[in-house]
């Protein structure tokens, strides 16, 4: 294993239980390219999770990768990157199927 996959499994291995609940909920409403952005307002509510921690788990997600943002003069959304969605599956033992 490389330097790179082996860092990419330690990202991997260290997602939250809310960082994991965040990219699944992206991929279950088809959330994976920049066309099909969701709105981190639409997210949190859903998920009904405390602003502090959920802008916490954004921006986490957005450092190592696994999502990215659009930002336009209204709204910020997300979607799931392939790392993000790589991570997601070894995090889930390929319960959420590429």
């Amino acid at each position: 294993m490389s330097e790179n996959e082996e860092y990419f499994m330690e990202v991997v291995s260290q997602l939250s239980a809310t960082e994991v609940r965040v990219l699944s909920f992206l991929y279950n409403n088809d959330a994976v390219d920049a066309l099909t952005p969701i709105k981190t307002a639409n997210i949190r509510e859903q998920l009904n999770l405390a602003k502090s921690s959920f802008n916490q788990t954004i921006s986490r997600l957005i450092l190592t990768s696994m999502i990215k943002s659009v930002n336009n003069s209204r709204n910020f959304s997300v979607y799931l990157t392939p790392y993000g969605m790589t991570g997601l599956h070894l995090r889930t033992n390929g319960g959420m199927t590429l």
